[in-house]
């Protein structure tokens, strides 16, 4: 197996093991959820900031007794966004270590494609030189055929030939028959 070939089954092995189809889902799960906590989050700073007006809006006598439940408001607010920060941390953190060292599918797929493109190419010059195979016993047939009648040409030719010779040799041979008739 030379290196290209050991860098696609690497790629491949790589590539299936991720399982994208299930990461897919998963995603869509937690990007489900990071909506949710980012909607939670503006309901949180409103609220928060609804506290935080009718405190300020409060006596400097109710200040004090109020000031313990705003502090906890803003407690379990900062909770709240520690664990949707995390949760985000964590989402992210698990793509990345699968991502991080999976190699980039891009020039496998692009090798992909053009053998693709070289297979339809080869398929197609097969095609091509089947059809050029097949024109040229035709032409074989062809030729041979056509010796065989130029072989049945010359012997016509010769024999023609001949025939002409014999008929000038006899047309001699009675020229002078012919004379002595026509004198006598």
């Amino acid at each position: 197996m030379n290196v290209v070939e050991q860098n696609f089954s690497g790629a491949l092995a790589t590539w299936r093991d991720i399982n994208l189809a299930e990461w897919q889902k998963t995603l869509d799960v937690q990007g489900i959820e990071l909506v949710d906590n980012q909607k939670e989050s503006v309901l949180g700073r409103k609220a928060l900031a609804d506290k935080t007006k009718e405190f300020k809006k409060l006596s400097d006598e109710e200040k004090p007794s109020a000031f313990k439940g705003l502090l906890k408001a803003y407690q379990m607010e900062i909770d709240n966004l520690t664990k949707r920060s995390k949760a985000s941390e964590n989402a992210f953190l698990k793509v990345y270590k699968v991502l991080a060292e999976a190699p980039d599918p891009y020039p496998f797929l692009e090798a992909a494609v053009d053998q693709t493109v070289k297979v339809a190419e080869a398929l197609e010059s097969e095609v091509k030189l089947q059809k050029l195979r097949e024109e040229n016993a035709e032409m074989k047939k062809r030729i041979y055929e056509f010796s065989i009648v130029e072989t049945a040409k010359k012997k016509a030719e010769l024999r023609v030939e001949y025939l002409e010779e014999k008929v000038m040799f006899y047309g001699l041979l009675i020229i002078p028959h012919l004379q002595m008739a026509s004198d006598e």
